[in-house]
């Protein structure tokens, strides 16, 4: 399971459709601004040739020479537009690549929360977003099994107590090192040892 989940973070395309519908709205963004770039210079390349031909009253040859000048300038600037939309859907697929990754893991956390597991600590990669929050989340796990452990060993001090009350043979409490009942459970061991209830 564990591979499977590490293998699934190195997929680019977390969640396939929530990137590519944010890649797709900046390439919207690009193409309308695009076009926009494209026709503006273009108008005004074509004004120049015109422009020119017209002035200088150009013969076909000599007109031909000069649009060939200003084609190059032209198709430069759309190949640098396309590459600039394609640079733009890389670095949204990246960036959401970022943010999915470890929101998958805070939905698989909080599920197992919601279920009553101890979840999982979440781990990030070193350019993973949310860090803040995992941090937190992390904290609140921690936070909750310390918990657990301590109504764990409240629960076994009430049950050594009830027995000896009751005067039958009662196990040791075992509790872990800074455990609240720690005291408790360390005197009721002694007592129990005493009254030969164990």
């Amino acid at each position: 399971m564990s591979d499977q989940k590490s293998s699934r973070r190195e997929i680019t395309l977390i969640e396939p459709y929530k990137q590519l519908r944010f890649g797709i709205t900046f390439l919207w963004l690009n193409l309308l601004f695009s076009t926009a770039i494209i026709a503006l210079f273009g108008s005004y390349l074509w004004d120049i040739y015109s422009a020119l031909s017209e002035y200088f009253k150009m013969d076909k040859a000599q007109s031909e020479v000069i649009l060939m000048k200003l084609a190059i300038p032209a198709a430069l600037g759309i190949f640098l537009i396309f590459i600039f939309i394609i640079m733009t859907l890389v670095a949204s697929t990246r960036y959401t690549h970022q943010i999915y990754g470890p929101l998958v893991s805070i939905k698989r956390f909080l599920d197992e929360l919601l279920i009553g597991k101890n979840p999982t600590p979440i781990k990030l990669r070193e350019t993973d977003q949310l860090k803040d929050l995992v941090s937190r989340l992390n904290k609140l796990s921690d936070q909750l099994n310390a918990s657990k452990t301590i109504n764990h060993s409240h629960d076994e001090v009430l049950n050594c107590i009830d027995g000896l009350i009751k005067g039958k043979v009662v196990k040791e409490i075992l509790v872990e090192d800074g455990d609240p009942n720690e005291e408790l459970a360390k005197k009721l061991n002694k007592l129990a040892k005493k009254l030969g209830a164990r």
